[in-house]
């Protein structure tokens, strides 16, 4: 198969040859790029691609193995920059027919947000059970995906929701309190709602949650209330996320309904009675899949009762993104540092200072900053000479913790973003940095909102409200339980519909 394709208006007999060439050649998924140079404005050739493709994928009389085309396609006009989309186009030849979408539309003058309402692909109405503040979800709508009701225990994060997702009922409520419940089944019921997004509490099963008593921590037993809530209304897909020993977890003390079974077990056993088919995967690292320039691993449940729901495939180890991909162009700081104040009058940045609104470091305390100061990039501060080691208050040396007190190297992807990233004892959290003329090494400190943002290749300007942009801890809270959204988004793409 060609790589890459240019095809022009007056090609249509070329476009047609291509695409049943591939259609006919076995594969199950046709990959390639195709770019259009329409002439005089005409896309008679769009026309044929999409003519013939539907016409070939979908007939039941030819032997074509095809279930879907996805192909990078580029659109070229005269004196403009080009348009790219992603085709993508599913065959259903049971029902004689063809769906025909064209994804992450995007133009490179024009720097708004497409209008995804527009893309020819059938909405789906999604309901979110613990719902954070919806970080995970935010590029949902990408998938033509539309959250219509969520629901949060903890007020400040309903709150989040609430703002981000100004069309969304937010029920800010207990999913074990049956009225709470009630409202949240009514509202799936009133949109025709398809699609459930779970992620339990995952503290009880979390290899950061270092309590002896974790497995007893009665929010293990929540798994049970997402298996209810399926039961109580006809969902057609369902995905359940959280930390990979989640699958792992037994206890017949917590789930005794489970009869000792583990919560993988359980699923697959309560999916299969339901005649859902179910795709557990344990082990899924959101750099592998999608753009995110972090190491976050999750399991991942997709049970679908249309058919057979997977994760996209992997992206080729030469696109997954790094530290220095993310954040390598954001102005230095140190420790207690706001970046709208100390670049105002800088040149480079004076002209773009909104693009700093969440670039501010926490505050560190001379002491460990002066031991941050003297790490290089990608060590450990354990590694130093004294007096520049980790110690206690009482002078004595600390503990060795392999990620605690350590800078990346920019060629990393960021560690799994944690709750309580300001410090410097969690999952490497502090800046990779950079040598300075006297030796010491910049940066001195924790990640910035605006760097945790793009460890989730999310915008600078996410719009966290008002009320919320000055308290860090929250947001530092919401980042480091979130579903990554990019992810999410390819996930969603590959969903039955």
């Amino acid at each position: 198969m060609p790589g890459y394709a240019l095809l022009c208006s007056e090609d249509g007999d070329k476009a047609d040859d291509y695409l049943i060439d591939e259609c006919c050649n076995g594969r199950k998924m046709i990959t390639g790029e195709i770019a259009i140079v329409p002439k005089e404005n005409q896309y008679s050739i769009l026309t044929n691609i999409l003519g013939i493709t539907s016409q070939t994928l979908a007939r039941k009389d030819i032997d074509v193995n095809q279930q879907r085309l996805v192909t990078p396609l580029t659109i070229i006009s005269e004196g403009k920059e080009a348009h790219g989309v992603a085709l993508c186009i599913d065959s259903q030849k049971e029902k004689n027919h063809v769906d025909i979408m064209i994804l992450e539309q995007h133009a490179q003058r024009d720097k708004k947000d497409p209008n995804y309402s527009e893309i020819p692909m059938r909405e789906i109405k999604a309901a979110v059970k613990f719902a954070n503040a919806g970080i995970g979800e935010f590029y949902a709508r990408h998938a033509n995906v539309k959250i219509v009701v969520a629901i949060e225990l903890e007020t400040d994060r309903a709150d989040l929701y609430k703002s981000i997702y100004p069309d969304c009922e937010v029920i800010n409520g207990d999913v074990t309190k049956p009225e709470d419940m009630e409202r949240f089944l009514k509202k799936c019921r009133e949109e025709n709602v398809e699609l459930l997004l779970a992620s339990p509490p995952c503290q009880g099963h979390s290899k950061a949650n270092q309590s002896e008593n974790k497995d007893e921590d009665i929010r293990n037993r929540l798994i049970l209330n997402v298996t209810q809530t399926i039961d109580a209304y006809p969902f057609k897909n369902v995905l359940i996320e959280n930390v990979p020993d989640f699958l792992d977890y037994q206890s017949d003390t917590i789930l005794p309904e489970f009869g000792g079974l583990t919560i993988r077990e359980y699923l697959e056993k309560f999916f299969a009675e339901r005649n859902f088919k179910v795709d557990i995967n344990q082990h899924v690292n959101a750099r592998e899949y999608s753009e995110t320039p972090q190491n976050r691993t999750r399991a991942i449940v997709l049970a679908s009762k249309i058919s057979n729901w997977s994760l996209p495939p992997k992206l080729p180890q030469e696109k997954w993104k790094t530290i220095e991909d993310a954040i390598g162009d954001l102005p230095s700081l140190e420790s207690g540092e706001r970046g709208i104040i100390k670049y105002e009058n800088d040149p480079d940045w004076k002209d773009r200072l909104d693009i700093l609104k969440y670039h501010n470091a926490p505050y560190w305390k001379e002491k460990d900053v002066e031991v941050m100061k003297h790490t290089a990039t990608g060590c450990s501060a354990f590694d130093n000479q004294p007096p520049y080691r980790p110690t206690k208050k009482n002078g004595e040396p600390k503990e060795y913790y392999r990620s605690a007190y350590r800078r990346p190297k920019w060629s990393d992807a960021f560690p799994c973003v944690l709750q309580g990233s300001d410090g410097m004892g969690g999952m490497v959290t502090c800046h990779p940095g950079r040598k300075l003329a006297d030796g010491t090494y910049s940066d001195a400190r924790a990640y910035t909102i605006l760097e945790l943002l793009r460890s989730y290749d999310l915008p600078d300007n996410f719009p966290f409200p008002a009320w919320a942009s000055d308290d860090e801890n929250l947001l530092r809270d919401v980042l480091g339980e979130a579903f990554a959204p990019l992810l999410v988004k390819n996930i969603l793409l590959n969903m039955p519909r």
